[in-house]
């Protein structure tokens, strides 16, 4: 009995200094930014002068990207990667691990405030700059989609004419920076022209995607475990790197097959019972959940059903880009359950849609979405779960797993972890943590 008396105080403790260590952290990673870049660039002239530099930079699918290359030049998947560490001095950091491991050092490097790019391109100094696209994400921070445009582009700009500047050329964005630069440029894409192009991609729910990838007039068979059109793109990024670094095309393409889906974007997920989870939590951008319902749409199912959360920080005004989503919701889905505080925004969209889901149903806590659809799945039904990043709606998908959930925070601001790793899950929880502002 006193075991069980002194054990919520002692969880509640253990919470607490996991949930101060973790703000520590993430302290210690905003302001010690410039000493650490800093180093960054004194290895990076000095000890890692030798060292092939790729630098993958973009509003989205930089981390998938980062991982495909890492598996073309023989590197394992990394949770360092996988935890979309890109910003700060994370960026410094993740230059010196890397030339621990290999004279091939790949970085993911995102931006979220005016002036950051310049910084980065200093410390890393990068032979091969790859950008993926250019989006919505962060917009806020900018006078408009052109300043965030303007600010990717300057590790372009700033390339050497030794290096080499991988564009997307399906993106005007992104194909414009070939204007800017002295560097080299190879560009991926579906249209002609094109350096490295894609055509003929087939998903095989829930397996993969299988593409035919052309380069110099040679065409590979390329198959992945990642799912949909948009991870292909990043397929081709990846092979664009790989030809810039002069790695032959076959033999990288070959590791390909056994790279595991990015956590948290667009990973396919067995439930028991044989329906199947759309993890793509990570994040709730408007671009990525127009994205991940574009896929879903296009996926075979007994039944598509979309548990969404809030939205990441939309672009003004935020009314009109919930209701726009509400409406493509309604044109996907069988039954739809909101989690969050903003669903009647997106109901107005739905009731804008002439076609309508069959079950609508709202509810404010990841606890009471995984008590709602617990019951109701069958075998053959495929769930996309897509929300705002703190709101963790892992947790439900952990929960129609089996596993146990403890953790009830409604806004989680715990850094560089998932739910299936945090050692909050079973309980406590991280109530009181402050966001750190400009975090991508």
């Amino acid at each position: 009995m006193f075991a069980n008396c002194i054990r919520p105080p002692l969880n509640a403790i253990r919470a607490g200094c996991i949930a101060i260590v973790n703000q520590a952290a993430w302290w210690c990673v905003l302001r010690f930014s410039g000493p650490l870049l800093a180093l960054a660039w004194l290895c990076r002239c000095t000890v890692g002068r030798r060292a092939q530099v790729i630098a993958v930079v973009g509003s989205y699918g930089k981390t998938t990207t980062t991982r495909a290359i890492r598996a073309l030049i023989g590197l394992p998947p990394s949770a360092w990667v996988d935890a979309n560490a890109n910003c700060f001095s994370l960026v410094g950091l993740a230059l010196l691990r890397g030339m621990l491991e290999s004279r091939i050092v790949v970085v993911e490097v995102g931006t979220a405030r005016p002036g950051q790019m310049a910084r980065y391109a200093w410390a890393l100094q990068p032979s091969i700059v790859v950008v993926t696209c250019i989006g919505l994400e962060h917009v806020q921070s900018f006078r408009d989609i052109e300043h965030l445009r303007d600010e990717e582009a300057e590790i372009v700009r700033r390339l050497p004419a030794t290096a080499t500047a991988v564009l997307n050329a399906d993106d005007p964005r992104v194909a414009a920076m070939a204007t800017e630069t002295r560097a080299k440029v190879l560009t991926f894409g579906s249209g002609r022209d094109v350096d490295v192009v894609g055509s003929d991609v087939v998903v095989d729910w829930p397996h993969g995607t299988s593409l035919n990838v052309s380069v110099a007039g040679r065409t590979f068979a390329a198959k992945t475990r990642l799912i949909g059109t948009g991870m292909a793109n990043c397929i081709l990024a990846a092979v664009g790197a790989a030809v810039a670094a002069g790695l032959p095309v076959e033999p990288s393409l070959a590791a390909l097959a056994a790279l595991p889906p990015t956590p948290g974007r667009l990973q396919p997920l067995p439930l028991p019972g044989g329906a199947f989870v759309l993890r793509d939590d990570y994040k709730s951008t408007v671009d990525t959940v127009v994205a991940a319902l574009d896929v879903l749409g296009r996926l075979p199912a007994r039944r598509r059903i979309v548990v969404l959360g809030d939205l990441d920080m939309p672009p003004a005004p935020e009314r009109a880009w919930y209701r726009s989503i509400g409406q493509q919701v309604a044109g996907v889905a069988d039954e739809v359950l909101f989690v969050g505080t903003k669903h009647e925004k997106y109901r107005s969209g739905l009731r804008r849609s002439v076609r309508a889901p069959a079950h609508v149903h709202a509810v404010r806590t990841t606890a009471e979405a995984a008590t709602y659809l617990a019951p109701r799945l069958r075998a053959g039904d495929v769930v996309l779960v897509k929300g705002r990043e703190t709101q963790r709606l892992t947790r439900v998908i952990l929960a129609l797993s089996g596993r146990s959930v403890g953790c009830t925070v409604e806004s989680c601001r715990m850094h560089l972890t998932f739910c299936d790793r945090c050692p909050l899950l079973s309980g406590g929880g991280a109530q009181g943590l402050v966001a750190a502002e400009g975090v991508e």
